[in-house]
């Protein structure tokens, strides 16, 4: 398998297959931050622990990932991190705009954890993350999964620079993609179901501002960033 990675005039790339697969035919050292909100049941941990393990290989020196997870995978997702080799920078606060209830637990819930971890030494950079952050409504439309996109923008802007790649190996309905469009960054994003990776590469094109069932690669210049060379 053959990995295309994001230029200024294809800024978006969906990739359809298995996460693993996929980030195994990635070269070394290609992304500068992960944004991702992976499947929370535990059916697909064993897929999750296995991104994780990948993610340093992948990630250049100083970059940043942000996981989204659930509650009750925060033992397992910080363990199978520090065994990747990934240093461990803080957890964030991710307030829902309603709560939800977990019966099992019997707990309310208002908020979900962001999981914040760094290749290496940290990069120093003007904007600082917020260790609590509302999210708005999503309409589950596109996903039954779907994340409002202020969480992600947050994240998108503020873990690495413009014009660099961000990758999201879960990516459902493309969330991560569309905010990384309004921050002015690229990004790779891995979808197993063809349903989805069709509705991201619909509303990546829409987000672009190229309609429905555009192409990406038919983005002329000037390109999102910038005048192409």
């Amino acid at each position: 398998m053959t990995v295309e990675m994001p230029t200024d005039e294809n800024p978006v790339v969906v990739v359809e297959g298995d996460c693993l697969d996929v980030l195994r035919a990635m070269p070394d050292g290609c992304i500068d931050a992960v944004v991702t909100d992976p499947p929370y049941p535990q059916e697909f941990w064993p897929s999750v622990q296995g991104a994780v393990m990948e993610l340093p290989r992948l990630m250049r020196d100083g970059a940043e990932a942000v996981l989204m997870v659930g509650q009750h995978m925060l033992p397992q997702v910080l363990k199978w991190a520090e065994s990747a080799g990934l240093r461990y920078w803080w957890t964030c606060g991710m307030l829902q705009h309603c709560s939800t209830k977990m019966l099992g637990k019997r707990v309310a819930v208002y908020w979900k954890p962001a999981l914040w971890f760094i290749k290496g030494k940290k990069r120093v950079r003007p904007d600082m993350p917020m260790d609590m952050l509302k999210g708005n409504r999503p309409d589950k439309q596109e996903h039954p999964w779907e994340q409002g996109v202020r969480w992600f923008e947050h994240w998108c802007g503020r873990c690495c620079q413009p014009g660099d790649t961000i990758l999201d190996p879960f990516a459902g309905s493309g969330t991560t993609g569309v905010a990384a469009i309004a921050e002015g960054r690229k990004a790779i994003l891995v979808e197993k179901e063809p349903k989805y990776a069709a509705i991201c590469r619909r509303r990546v094109a829409e987000a672009m501002g190229m309609g429905e069932g555009s192409l990406l690669k038919t983005l002329s210049a000037p390109s999102l960033f910038g005048e192409s060379s």
